[in-house]
């Protein structure tokens, strides 16, 4: 699956990659907070990747459209 075609920045693909692991990861809390603290113990490092994870979800300029079908056609 190569979703990083539609990802035009590396840090993009890196911020997709720990959220969507926080998303289907076996977690109750599914927000940004706690995917970053799961991904990262320490806590310098947490309160960076909770800031770039929060400007991925809100104001990443990147098409989620093209993301969902590249998955789809990976699940099929």
């Amino acid at each position: 699956m190569t979703l990083g075609k539609h990802l035009p920045r590396k840090d993009q693909g890196a911020s997709f990659a720990t959220y969507a692991f926080g998303i289907l990861g076996d977690s109750e809390r599914k927000s940004v907070k706690p995917i970053a603290a799961r991904a990262y113990g320490d806590k310098a490092q947490c309160g960076r990747v909770h800031d770039r994870l929060l400007y991925f979800v809100r104001e990443g300029a990147w098409s989620d459209r093209q993301v969902r079908r590249e998955a789809a056609r990976y699940a099929k």
